[in-house]
């Protein structure tokens, strides 16, 4: 019985992270998702398939099929959502919690994976600061990466943390998410040297004994991969073909893909460092990882690289969206490496990281209190709404933009706040240059979250429910969390107790101790 208690005890931490999340991203989520990206088309997709399915079960004719720009693999994950949806309130609320369940679950991830590499206080650091300080807090609403991420992370999981495949079932999960994570998008083919080194990684030391099992990932990967690209066809081919599409998007010349590798990282308007700081420090533990976790760092270059080398081929490698979006599949593979750089939390050596996490809250913090297409929407009706300006122009900072919104909100003053852009000509203006347009930004500030607007106004029926739901979240979130923070650091505690006999700690705890320490406690010891 005790055994048992403490095998759950292991995972009781990563449970309560999850809940906990998932309390506290609902929250604040805006209870809607259709207008976020393409998700609209893939709800009209998953209905119809829904409907599709009903009318075969039935005996009834069966609809024609709406494809959507990925095709029908993605919406698997959505079904259950919208199915949902069709029994309690819509099926946009329902999906629009998707995300936030993918999110929360790849977090839960992590942590399980950082426990393995480094000490209790320094995982929960890093899992927070993945969850709150980086890109993955504003896409828990916008949702359009979360499934790639989820399960490339899964299967980079499987590999590299849960050692060599010992029964079938581990085996099929891990050939069903690197299937997934190679085909739920139309640009995921760039992971694919990453998956296939997984592969390798896992099996490459009983190759022998297991090709049966080789061979059943290798068809579940390749198979899912070409049921996407034919369920993709239908939508591409109405307009002459995805790589017709994709040409006016391409880059023209070679220094221009030089340019765009660095600004994917340090873009001032969508570099990946500007919207999660604390990868700066990841980044740069990543060459030490090579003699140390080498599995790790050769997948994370590999998943870099295949994002990175397509992206910079694109004339524009980042949309309207918060940040670097693409790059989001990359957020916590390099956390991994962050934890597994450093073993144990050091207050002087982690001040830094400190820093860079607090930064990285203040603004995650904003891309997730806004809708990012509110940006678009005002740079649209004042006619800068260009990719490049979105990209380039310090006047359409996300993060700037999204401040000075919060700063509206915050103010007791209700009268209009007029803002329009203020450019600097080099010299004498155009003689036809129009004059700016004035925006009202008091119209523009209200936030997102469901439950702040919402707080003070009465309510009936399915809306009551829905502010209920989330008010619950609101205050049960953040004690799950403070719950899982108890229980990872006491069991800690428990293990780092040296026992009454005088026996020597545990290895793990030895080696978590710094070598400045070891070096002094043996000179005592002699």
């Amino acid at each position: 019985t005790r055994h048992g208690w403490y095998a759950m005890r292991r995972y009781l931490a990563p449970v309560l992270i999850f809940f906990g999340l998932f309390g506290c991203y609902a929250a604040m989520s805006p209870g809607s998702i259709a207008g976020m990206g393409y998700t609209g088309e893939e709800i009209k997709s998953g209905k119809r398939m829904l409907d599709i399915l009903g009318a075969w079960m039935s005996g009834s004719p069966a609809p024609p099929m709406e494809w959507s720009r990925h095709g029908p693999v993605p919406l698997l994950v959505d079904l259950p959502f919208l199915a949902l949806g069709s029994k309690w309130v819509s099926a946009d609320f329902c999906l629009s919690l998707q995300p936030i369940v993918l999110t929360a679950l790849l977090i839960s991830l992590l942590f399980c994976w950082l426990r393995q590499v480094t000490s209790a206080t320094m995982a929960l650091l890093l899992t927070f600061g993945a969850a709150f300080a980086t890109m993955l807090w504003p896409y828990a609403f916008i949702g359009l990466e979360t499934k790639q991420s989820l399960f490339l992370f899964a299967a980079a999981w499987l590999a590299l943390a849960m050692g060599t495949p010992q029964s079938w079932p581990s085996v099929l999960l891990f050939g069903v998410c690197s299937g997934l994570a190679v085909s739920v998008k139309s640009t995921s083919f760039v992971l694919f040297p990453a998956v296939l080194y997984l592969v390798w990684l896992r099996f490459k030391d009983v190759w022998r004994e297991r090709r049966a099992q080789i061979a059943t990932v290798l068809a579940i990967i390749g198979g899912a991969w070409i049921a996407a690209a034919a369920g993709r066809r239908p939508f591409w081919g109405a307009s002459g073909g995805a790589s017709n599409a994709i040409q006016p998007w391409l880059i023209d010349q070679p220094f221009a893909w030089v340019a765009n590798v660095f600004g994917l990282f340090g873009s001032p308007n969508k570099g990946l460092l500007l919207f999660a700081p604390v990868l700066l420090l990841s980044l740069y533990s990543l060459p030490r990882l090579f003699r140390t976790h080498h599995g790790l760092s050769v997948f994370t270059c590999l998943m870099l690289g295949g994002l990175i080398s397509f992206l910079a081929m694109l004339r524009g490698f980042a949309d309207e969206c918060w940040g670097p979006r693409y790059l989001h599949t990359a957020v916590a593979p390099l956390i991994v490496c962050l934890g597994a750089a450093r073993p144990a939390f050091r207050l002087r050596r982690d001040v830094l990281l400190v820093a860079l996490v607090l930064l990285g809250v203040a603004i995650s913090f904003l891309g997730a209190f806004y809708y990012y297409g509110v940006l678009h929407l005002v740079a649209t009706t004042t006619g800068h709404n260009t990719l490049e300006s979105l990209m380039g122009d310090s006047m359409w900072n996300h993060i700037g933009f999204n401040l000075r919104l919060f700063r509206v909100w915050m103010s007791e003053a209700k009268e209009p706040v007029l803002w329009s852009p203020d450019y600097r000509w080099m010299f004498a203006p155009p003689p036809n240059a129009p004059p700016p347009a004035v925006i009202d930004l008091r119209g523009w500030s209200e936030p997102q979250s469901l439950l702040l607007r919402k707080w003070d106004v009465p309510l009936t029926g399915v809306e009551r429910d829905v502010v209920r739901f989330f008010r619950v979240c609101f205050f049960v979130g953040p004690a799950l969390l403070a719950l899982a923070v108890y229980f990872s650091l006491r069991k800690t505690v428990e293990i780092t107790r040296a026992p009454a006999t005088g026996a020597t700690p545990p290895v793990a705890v030895a080696a978590a101790v710094p070598a400045k320490t070891k070096k002094r406690a043996t000179s005592a010891k002699r």
